[in-house]
């Protein structure tokens, strides 16, 4: 091989040489690109699994909340298998014990109405005993309802001319009767009895009173007596809160309802005797001080949640579902104090401690 042939040889050898390099530079740093692309995903990876490790955590925490170490009721207690009771079981068979008072329904002396019963016949040979006198008679009486009739009372004013001044005099209506037609005391209680003490929602409150009493209330109607009804109950329940300050021992809690579709709270404040409810917008301190009854928390049983349109409409509840819970423990009847207290005169109850 001549000197010239062996020089193209290595300037060909060399050449492919630097072609090789080139494709291993290439090469290289495609695998470096390759390399940050992993590194990036690993780091993404890692993110979402800190993540992932928070959210479950969280979810950790949520699990092992119940009522016995937060604020949750225990109807809320999930995956806890229930206390076995420890209450032996008893000699004693189930039912009535022998000594208790028990209820049932008694004759009554003078009965509204008597139905009597004649034997015509005799029932072993059939003589004829129209003529022959009862020697006893057997009593057994139904208690039932009255047929339901409205009863429309209507209230005239008089209206006289003076001979002496010509001028006109005309009788004053009672306080009550404001209107030219409107619904009475009996009919506004149970009303509101209704939608306040058995917490039916207002349509159905309406449909309860015209099936039962053929009274045709629109949930307006409704609104206004409820509204009327708190009003008249603004200086009792101010009395109420002066009496459970006084209180040598109450109870207070809370519980979450919605007002207007925001996160509100019913606390409720209670004795032996009264029954306080407010609702304001926040839990703890600054919603007892607010209330001013007792700046402390004091764990209670009694728990109300539900949901108001308006924050009105809350302080209504909780003003009259304070007064009818203080009515039973008192032994008032509610229809005869709501029926007052739709007239303009709440009974009082005993504001005396214990």
């Amino acid at each position: 091989m001549t000197a010239e042939e062996e020089l193209t040889q290595l300037r060909q050898e060399n050449s492919l040489l630097r072609e090789q390099v080139v494709l291993q530079k290439e090469l290289l740093a495609r695998q470096q690109e390759h390399i940050a692309l992993l590194e990036e995903q690993n780091r993404l990876q890692q993110e979402q699994i800190t993540q992932l490790a928070e959210q479950a955590k969280a979810l950790q925490e949520r699990l092992g909340k119940d009522s016995h170490n937060s604020h949750l009721p225990p109807s809320s207690d999930r995956f806890a298998r229930q206390p076995k009771s420890l209450r032996k079981k008893s000699a004693k068979r189930t039912g009535g014990q022998e000594g208790h008072p028990g209820s049932t329904l008694l004759l009554v002396p003078t009965p509204d109405e008597v139905v009597r019963h004649e034997v015509s016949r005799c029932q072993h040979c059939q003589a004829d005993l129209h003529d022959i006198s009862p020697h006893g008679m057997q009593r057994r009486q139904v208690v039932e309802l009255p047929a339901v009739r409205l009863l429309v009372r209507e209230h005239q004013a008089e209206q006289k001319q003076c001979p002496a001044c010509q001028r006109e005099s005309i009788a004053a209506f009672p306080q009550e009767v404001r209107v030219p037609v409107q619904y009475g005391a009996s009919i506004a209680a149970i009303a509101v009895h209704l939608v306040e003490q058995q917490l039916l929602p207002l349509a159905r409150a309406c449909e309860v009173m015209e099936d039962l009493l053929g009274v045709a209330m629109s949930e307006g109607t409704i609104c206004e007596l409820v509204a009327r009804c708190a009003q008249n109950l603004v200086e009792v329940e101010s009395l109420v809160k002066a009496a459970l300050q006084e209180a040598e021992v109450i109870h207070q809690d809370e519980t979450g309802l919605y007002v207007a579709g925001k996160r509100n709270w019913m606390h409720v404040t209670c004795s032996a005797t009264l029954t306080h409810y407010q609702v304001y917008a926040s839990r703890g301190q600054e919603a007892l001080q607010a209330i001013g009854i007792l700046p402390q928390m004091v764990k209670v049983q009694q728990k109300v949640s539900g949901c108001f349109r308006a924050f009105a409409g809350a302080q209504t509840f909780a003003r009259i579902r304070g007064y009818l819970s203080t009515l039973p423990k008192q032994g008032l009847l509610l229809l005869s104090a709501l029926q007052a207290t739709l007239q303009g005169h709440p009974p009082l109850p005993s504001f005396q401690t214990t």
